[in-house]
């Protein structure tokens, strides 16, 4: 048995795209799938707000698939936490019916600068939904992304394909910031054997 791990990182800079006025802010928009094996595990982050191209440190959302936290959304880098889960059980049904999950990630500004996230997991398969909250304080940065990481044991197969991402102000503008659609194309990452 071994341990092997491997990511792939797209991040992209919105510029001044999005307002910090009160009462306005984003929502990003991504649908993806993901499979893992037994002892194995794949998570997809999505950054928002982060202070530079890259950082895997920042604000960010992880969607936890296989034997860390199965079904998990979870907040990182971010403040007032409370993170929701499918719970392994239910996981491991759509994972074999082959689930394609939407997300959908919302920060608006409040009158103290600070961002109120909400995001919630849906999916193809059944009624499941999932919901994420959490807070983050004065943020300044402008890059949003996706990375895509695994591990596990043995032969790892966990992998993730990422079919869509949206980035809208809000208000919405003339036109959406439309983040990589036709760039992005399909984000794919397989595991290979260590």
């Amino acid at each position: 048995m071994g341990t092997a791990n491997s990511s792939v990182f797209a991040h992209f800079d919105t510029g001044s795209g999005i307002s910090r006025t009160t009462g306005q802010g984003f929502k990003l928009t991504s649908t993806f799938s993901g499979t893992s094996g037994s002892g194995q595990y794949e998570n997809t982050g999505f950054f928002f707000m982060n202070s530079s191209n890259g950082n895997t440190s920042g604000p960010r959302l992880l969607f936890n698939m296989g034997s860390n936290l199965p079904g998990t959304l979870e907040f990182a880098g971010v403040t007032g936490i409370s993170n929701g889960t499918l719970g392994e059980a239910t996981f491991n049904n759509l994972q074999a019916q082959n689930a394609i999950y939407t997300l959908t990630l919302t920060g608006i500004f409040n009158a103290g600068g600070v961002l109120n996230l909400t995001a919630t997991l849906t999916n193809n398969i059944d009624s499941s939904v999932v919901t994420s909250t959490s807070t983050l304080s004065s943020p300044a940065g402008n890059y949003f992304g996706i990375r895509t990481a695994s591990g596990g044991e043995n032969s790892p197969t966990a992998s993730a394909t990422h079919y869509s991402y949206v980035l809208e102000s809000i208000p919405e503008p003339s036109h959406a910031l439309l983040l990589a659609a036709g760039g992005l194309g399909m984000l794919a990452r397989r595991r290979r054997k260590a």
